[in-house]
């Protein structure tokens, strides 16, 4: 399954969301009054506009939280679209179970905690689906007027499979960065429009240094392949250690063995 586009995990998708998904359930409650929501909040008591405008406050709150943690898991992985609606669905059930809290607490004893939740995680899920998914395809949009998320050539396209042979990663090659040996596994570091992103591969480097090498990424110590497209330069250590420096920001040095930085430099 496709990755979600990579700007969702920004800070403007981050501001966007924390204000515009509790303003619309605010807004689409006070008018609408769905799902006997009306009784809910009120309580016999007046207390409509209240109750409501304190569950847009926990939604809010809520959001701010997962949506700082969502924008560093970013810089981690990369989550296809299934995981990111699990996601939203697991930021429902958070702020359903705060909201059925604070409304238990509210009516006294009145209305049951599981009862309210039920109540409250149906509402959010029937509502918040229109911010969500409104929210979503305008960045997959731009994205994709961005150009980032655009087909890629076939020919410059390496097919990595793991020790099964099972497909697990198609990836420009002039994207690669380097990759780097892990016990059992390969760590594929990568850059996803623009941010440095990582890909943990089931195999050896003996088994896909060869597909590797066909794409112009070679071999440059013992566990490292690097991608020469992307060294800014070679550094030698006080120590005598040789280091390639990468076109990346936030990108290790990767160390050059002796054995390898005449072939290496030559590419340059």
């Amino acid at each position: 399954m496709k990755n979600i586009a990579n700007n969702l995990y920004g800070w403007q998708s981050f501001v966007i969301h924390i204000f515009v998904v509790p303003f619309f359930l605010f807004d689409y409650i006070l008018l609408c009054r769905p799902f006997g929501m009306d009784s809910a909040l009120d309580m016999g008591r007046g207390l409509y506009v209240f109750n409501l405008t304190m569950l847009c406050c926990i939604v809010l709150a809520v959001l701010a939280l997962t949506r700082a943690a969502f924008h560093f898991l970013g810089k981690k992985i990369s989550l296809n679209y299934l995981l990111y609606s699990l996601w939203c669905l697991g930021e429902d059930a958070i702020f359903s179970a705060f909201g059925a809290m604070y409304l238990s607490l509210m009516a006294r004893g009145a209305m049951p905690f599981f009862d309210t939740l039920l109540l409250c995680f149906g509402c959010s899920i029937s509502i918040l689906i229109f911010p969500y998914t409104i929210t979503c395809l305008s960045f997959v949009i731009n994205a994709y007027s961005h150009g980032s998320m655009t087909t890629m050539d076939e020919s410059a396209v390496i097919k990595f499979k793991d020790y099964r042979r099972q497909l697990k990663l198609a990836i420009a090659s002039d994207s690669i960065l380097y990759i780097e040996a892990d016990n059992n596994y390969v760590i594929i570091n990568y850059l996803n429009a623009g941010r440095l992103s990582n890909y943990t591969l089931r195999s050896s480097m003996k088994d896909i240094e060869s597909l590797v090498a066909s794409h112009g990424i070679v071999r440059c110590q013992r566990t490292y392949f690097i991608n020469p497209t992307h060294v800014k330069l070679l550094s030698r250590s006080p120590e005598g250690f040789i280091f390639a420096e990468l076109d990346c920001d936030g990108a290790k040095r990767i160390p050059v063995s002796k054995t390898y930085y005449d072939r290496l430099s030559t590419m340059l």
